[in-house]
């Protein structure tokens, strides 16, 4: 049996969910994933870069040159350590070929668990009495919801012999497509006979060592699964990345590849020569009596094609990268790893990528892990990337959903993910990294989400609203991530920091409405906000920007719920890709006349009013807008 990727189509896997097993701390762990980022938050040495770390073992060709006996958890009575993904298959993305060239895919081979998801388990047996651990004691296994019928000997492991005894007579007749020398028709017959007859189904591991020509259907089913790429924050104490801090040696040794056979040739011909000359040399030498028994042999030594060539980098002023701060080599050392795993992607059949990078904040300035973090959304964004990181920063944590941050706690002496609902998982990540970013501008402005804060920059560039407040230099946007905004609100996270607040939020859900109504009672009076006329902030994007953009012919966007008639009309993204585009793609080309045109360009001129006056503590003035703006909600 030999498993090999279709070259029809692209194919894209999600890795959706991690479970660890007597690994490192972590006794029993499950990680969720979102689709596109996610934040795996906690306190200094709680395990954050383990979970990284043990997919990079996963990953890995060889994993057990990764492991060590002391990554065993030192408290379990087990010998085993066990490493799960769980990866969700995009519809009609998941075709492979199970044989020389007839196409099947997994959920018709039935190697997909109960969830749907391809389950792949590494499991690393560890002899505790060893120095090291062993390619022979790594094992990778299918877990799949399998017809009950067939779980004993799954089909998959069979070969054309063995699968042909067990067609019968019956089902040479019922199923007339049956061709008895491709093994894929034979297991489809088997299985949907199995479906009438023998429907149950139960759980079964299918060890990939015992799948016919086990070794090349790993290859091929690793083929199907994304480029993982890790960057560690101390990269440097490593010996095995120390080329990785000079990316031009890298990229040497991949340029140099392509012109080895024509080098090593040149060498052959140099060494020709010099035999040639060396044999004239001894005829002459022998001439003298006492020489004649002489012989001269060169040995030559070729060095490797890529120490030719040495590069300096320097950067703006002649300045050398090595002379630079650590921030500004770490700046360029992760750009590098972007880049490089870019053309990994385009150069692989793989079809997606997961970048994973631990502390991206690290020597960073404040503005830079701005930079950073928006960079990475903006990829996690893109077809076919996942970007996980980790992070103790609140200032990072803050870009983030509350649904894609995993919070790490200890309970019982080992780690674990916080099962929490939205509003305790918020608090619990506000109480365990610090309850918010720094504050140094003169007004804090908070919105739902990130969608929110790329749509007030958006249009805070417009000439009139830049001209009211620079909210780029004068305010701080911050992102309430949703359902933690009542908290928010209630709870007065700024309460000891001199600064005004203004809030700006949807009216779709009444206790955001009731919140904020709440809040402008507050007879401290530098605490203030309103929320939209229409149900959400994407109802403010033009309407003929969204046709233009999108190629659709939507007629008015204010008064439906544009998310989803966009998503039924496009079909390929989900509502937070269609968000993140409105507000930021469609956005950025945006002019005044256009939002006067869509009749919000007051509202939200509004908004800018406001926060002026906050800055300069109008607050009469400011209250007396606010206050207008809720009358709708009354």
């Amino acid at each position: 049996m030999i498993l090999e990727l279709s070259k029809g189509g692209s194919k894209k896997l999600i890795l959706r969910k991690l479970t660890l097993r007597n690994f490192r701390g972590y006794k029993e762990c499950e990680i969720n994933f979102s689709r596109d980022i996610t934040a795996i938050i906690g306190k200094n040495d709680i395990g954050k870069s383990t979970i990284l770390e043990a997919l990079e073992v996963f990953f890995a060709d060889a994993p057990h040159k990764l492991l060590d006996v002391s990554d065993l958890c030192i408290t379990t009575q087990e010998d085993i350590i066990e490493i799960t993904t769980y990866f969700e298959l995009l519809e009609d993305e998941n075709e492979v070929i199970i044989d020389s060239s007839h196409p099947t895919d997994f959920k018709k081979e039935n190697l997909l668990n109960e969830e749907g998801l391809l389950e792949i388990k590494l499991s690393v047996k560890v002899d505790r009495n060893a120095s090291t651990i062993t390619s022979g004691s790594v094992t990778r296994s299918l877990l799949a919801y399998y017809p009950k019928v067939f779980s004993k000997k799954p089909l998959i492991t069979l070969n054309n012999s063995a699968l042909k005894k067990l067609i019968t007579d019956e089902i040479k007749s019922k199923y007339t497509d049956l061709n008895l020398t491709i093994n894929a028709t034979i297991r489809s017959a088997l299985y949907r006979d199995a479906i009438t007859s023998n429907p149950e189904k139960e759980m079964v591991e299918i060890n990939i060592g015992e799948i016919e020509n086990q070794k090349k259907a790993w290859e091929k089913i690793k083929l199907v699964l994304p480029i993982y790429q890790l960057f560690k924050v101390d990269r440097s104490n490593s010996d095995k990345d120390k080329d990785v801090q000079d990316p031009i040696k890298m990229v040497v040794a991949e340029s140099v590849k392509g012109i080895e056979k024509e080098f090593y040739a040149m060498a052959r011909n140099v060494e020709k020569q010099v035999k040639e000359v060396l044999e004239n040399t001894i005829e002459k030498l022998k001439e003298f009596p006492q020489f004649s028994g002489v012989s001269l042999t060169p040995n030559m030594n070729i060095g490797k094609l890529d120490s030719l060539f040495s590069f300096n980098i320097d950067t703006d002023n002649g300045i050398p990268l090595n002379k630079r701060g650590s921030g500004i080599r770490r700046l360029v050392l992760l750009s590098y790893f972007r880049a490089e795993a870019d053309r990994v992607l385009k150069n692989s059949e793989k079809s997606s990528v997961i970048y994973a990078i631990e502390e991206p904040e690290t020597s960073q300035h404040p503005d830079f892990q701005k930079m950073i973090i928006e960079s990475l959304i903006k990829i996690a964004r893109a077809d076919k990337r996942q970007v996980f990181i980790t992070t103790h920063s609140p200032e990072v944590a803050g870009f983030f959903e509350i649904e894609d941050i995993n919070l790490i706690e200890r309970k019982g002496g080992y780690p674990v993910i916080c099962a929490l609902d939205h509003n305790q998982k918020a608090d619990k990540i506000i109480e365990t990294l610090g309850q918010l970013p720094s504050i140094s501008s003169k007004v804090v402005m908070f919105v739902e989400g990130e969608n929110d804060i790329r749509f007030i920059r958006a249009i805070g560039q417009l000439p009139t609203f830049k001209s009211i407040i620079d909210i780029e230099k004068d305010v701080s946007i911050m992102p309430t991530n949703g359902g933690q905004l009542v908290n928010i609100i209630k709870k007065r996270y700024l309460k000891n920091i001199d600064v005004p607040e203004f809030h700006f939020y949807d009216s779709d859900v009444q206790p955001y409405i009731d919140a904020v109504n709440e809040m402008n009672q507050d007879v401290n009076g530098s605490r203030m906000g309103f929320c939209t006329n229409y149900n959400m902030l994407e109802n403010y994007v033009p309407t003929n920007r969204i046709n233009e953009f999108f190629n659709t012919e939507i007629e008015d966007s204010k008064t439906i719920d544009i998310v989803s008639e966009l998503k039924s009309i496009l079909k390929k993204w989900n509502d937070k890709q269609i968000k993140a585009k409105l507000n930021e793609d469609v956005m950025k080309n945006v002019l005044e006349e256009d939002l006067e045109k869509h009749g919000v360009f007051e509202e939200l001129k509004d908004i800018f009013v406001v926060l002026n006056h906050l800055k300069n503590k109008n607050f009469s003035d400011a209250q007396s807008i606010v206050n207008k703006r809720m009358l709708v909600h009354l």
